[in-house]
């Protein structure tokens, strides 16, 4: 499981730093970034390489 791209050839998988494979949704924002919200593992932002999850609270 993971995030797939489809170039009108062929398939893609993307699963590179996605502690959990079961997404639930996925949003595109203005700017173009990739945001994918999991099952259990939170939000992460996809940067057409990997994945980096934004879900962890880290106090300043």
């Amino acid at each position: 499981l993971g995030l797939s791209h489809y170039d009108g050839k062929s398939f893609t998988l993307f699963k590179d730093g996605l502690s959990n494979p079961d997404i639930w949704t996925i949003l595109e924002d203005k700017a173009g970034n990739i945001w994918v919200g999991t099952r259990e593992m939170g939000l992460y932002l996809f940067d057409g390489k990997k994945f980096i999850n934004y879900s962890e609270y880290k106090p300043n």
